[in-house]
């Protein structure tokens, strides 16, 4: 391949229970290839970053990093059955059957595991325990000390504004605001040194110390996000579910699965149906985990997995360092397969599904391939801001497939990738799309 062509290769992370044959070009393992010199290496990107980045890792600034990851699974459907997906400290587990070719859900939930550090992880977040009874369990992050002079301050995306204090000075009171300005709680108590749970915001107040200089006073606060749980009442921060405590798990069950359709999420698990010509086949379930790093936590270095590390300079910049290569700002992960000949058109006999972003005049592999493919991509066919999604079995490799994604133009080349990232499309050999302005519309399929 001559060397102006760029080739994107990614491998997406998945579990892969079901024959190849069985599951769309999009949710398997796949190469990703691109004209760099065109404007589809920027529709080849966005292909990559919805469909098969598995961890983006951002530095905000020096004190804090983002850090989000995306594991997918494919788990077939039989006529019975229940699967989980565990992730360590979190998973679900979902119990269905079907009927006249339809998902009947029986039994979802949400579980969560305590470590023999008394933290967990709920929603994504990590959580260590304030309180714990019988029947509840309070749990919280970091406290986060706060303090004003004003009488007001901002937590997360509410405003917290003192109205007035106790004569002895050991209480306080407090109106707390929406972002939009909109009084949420009036009132509210705050007796020094006791947390103030506030179940329904999934926050807790601590009015911890006042000092006076002259007559002004600054107020001395802890704040932070708490989660109160009780065993077999509704879970407060989303009342779908009801609480089911153990001694060693929190599990939310969600209540009436029955109500389900075939997409759906679980908090952060996202659960699709997959269907072919005979029904249900397989469920695709992704697992989006997002998390902050702050700088604080930081000594010198912070091992976040899979050969990265953070590491705070003596100036206390951060950077990320994978593999022994320095990402000042932020580094993209994808799985990538191996032993792939990148400089030669060898590419097509490689044993993966191939994508190949653009038509014949931009892209030299589906030029090869052209005589092979169910619907011709020329200037003029399918048309002005038309595209055409399709699929061919590899002439050099049988065993796999080849999508082509490709326009008359560009612009039937951005609706091509519009319609695979919204979820438009489902598998189908050939599917004709149109750019509408900054929408799509899908035209007909076969």
């Amino acid at each position: 391949m001559k060397s102006k062509y760029l080739n994107l290769i990614i491998l997406s992370f998945f579990i892969i229970l079901i024959p190849n044959w069985a599951v769309s070009i999009i949710d398997t393992p796949s190469l990703v290839i691109a004209n760099k010199n065109t404007p589809d290496i920027d529709y080849a990107n966005m292909l990559m970053d919805e469909i098969y980045l598995k961890r983006k890792i951002h530095i905000l600034d020096n004190n804090t990093v983002n850090i989000s990851e995306r594991s997918v699974y494919n788990i077939p459907i039989v006529n019975s059955s229940s699967f989980s997906i565990d992730k360590g400290t979190e998973k679900i587990s979902i119990k269905y059957n079907i009927e006249n070719n339809k998902i009947n859900y029986k039994r979802i939930s949400y579980i969560s595991q305590l470590n023999n550090d008394n933290e967990i992880t709920l929603l994504g977040k990590k959580y260590n325990i304030l309180k714990r009874e019988n029947n509840k369990i309070i749990l919280y992050n970091t406290l986060n000390n706060i303090s004003t002079t004003n009488g007001s301050f901002r937590y997360n995306n509410y405003i917290i504004n003192l109205t007035i204090i106790s004569l002895d000075r050991n209480t306080l009171f407090v109106d707390i605001y929406d972002k939009n300005n909109n009084l949420i709680k009036h009132n509210i108590e705050l007796n020094k040194g006791e947390m103030r749970y506030l179940d329904d915001l999934g926050m807790g107040i601590l009015f911890e110390n006042e000092t006076r200089f002259f007559k002004k006073s600054r107020y001395y606060f802890k704040v932070g996000n708490i989660i109160t749980l009780k065993d077999r009442e509704d879970f407060l921060l989303n009342n779908s579910f009801k609480v089911d405590l153990s001694n060693d798990a929190i599990e939310l069950i969600y209540k009436h699965p029955e109500d389900l359709n075939n997409s759906f999420n679980i908090f952060n698990f996202y659960i699709k149906v997959i269907n072919g010509s005979n029904g249900p086949e397989f469920f695709k379930i992704e697992h989006i985990k997002n998390y902050t790093v702050y700088g604080k936590d930081i000594d010198n270095l912070l091992n976040i997995g899979d050969n990265t590390f953070l590491v705070k300079r003596d100036n206390g910049k951060i950077s990320i360092f994978k593999d022994g290569k320095e990402f000042k700002d932020t580094l993209k992960e994808y799985n990538t397969p191996n032993n792939i000949l990148l400089n030669s058109e060898n590419i097509l006999h490689t044993n993966n599904n191939i994508i190949l972003v653009g038509g014949p005049v931009s892209n030299k592999l589906t030029e090869n391939i052209s005589k092979y493919l169910k619907v011709p991509i020329t200037n003029d066919f399918p048309g002005k801001n038309m595209g055409v999604i399709q699929v061919i079995k590899n002439p050099y490799n049988p065993n796999y497939k080849i999508m082509v994604i490709a326009g008359s133009d560009r612009n039937g080349t951005k609706a091509c990738i519009l319609s695979i990232i919204n979820g438009q499309y489902n598998g189908e050999d050939t599917l004709y799309v149109r750019l509408n302005g900054n929408n799509f519309e899908v035209i007909k399929n076969n």
